[in-house]
């Protein structure tokens, strides 16, 4: 069973040209949701199925501009894992839950050069996605990254520099969200992704 869990980052990506996937995959997206939300759905929504699932993960954006720190927004992340886990274990799996953390846009909301400083999270999105990409690394050698759509070259890299046309809002500061163009690109890394993990049984 492929499961994808968030907030609103992902949320309509199934209506998408470009989402044509050979099987079903189940989408439980919040919008405006943290990660604790989207932790508490899944216990709520899935804890009862007994068969096996591989889960991407892609919340953590409405973390960023609270007084969340990176620490804290990694320690909800493997605490989510760990219930992942746990699921497996409690059902006895043959077949253990796989879980996938997409990596954390550098939205222009929270990252752009033009805000003032208390309101840039630049760092705390790259500690964050540095812990994702090793987490993934270690796991199952896939990586979704969504940090690289947005924006020139890799932010963990370099300086931040976006395509601000990549962005839904009108207003440079409250830009959250990849236009449905972008999205396209996204739904074809998850399905890759998907896929891949499918190779891997």
């Amino acid at each position: 069973m492929s499961v994808v869990l968030g907030s609103s980052t992902l949320h309509n990506l199934w209506r998408v040209e470009q989402y044509r996937p050979n099987y079903h995959i189940d989408f439980d997206t919040i919008i405006g949701g943290k990660i604790h939300d989207v932790h508490a759905s899944f216990i709520y929504q899935y804890d009862k199925l007994s068969n096996p699932m591989d889960i991407v993960l892609a919340c953590g954006v409405n973390n960023i501009p609270t007084d969340d720190t990176a620490a804290t927004i990694i320690f909800m992340f493997k605490s989510f894992v760990n219930t992942i886990k746990e699921h497996s274990k409690k059902n006895q799996h043959e077949k253990p839950n796989r879980v996938v953390i997409s990596s954390i846009l550098y939205a222009p909301k929270y990252c752009d050069p033009g805000l003032y400083q208390n309101q840039n999270h630049l760092q705390k999105v790259r500690d964050v996605n540095a812990w994702i990409h090793s987490f993934n690394e270690s796991e199952t050698g896939e990586q979704m990254n969504l940090h690289k759509h947005g924006v020139h070259g890799d932010p963990a890299l370099g300086p931040v520099v976006h395509k601000y046309e990549e962005w839904k809002e009108p207003s440079k500061f409250r830009k959250l969200h990849l236009t449905d163009r972008v999205k396209g690109k996204v739904a074809a890394d998850l399905i890759q992704l998907l896929e891949n993990l499918n190779r891997k049984l």
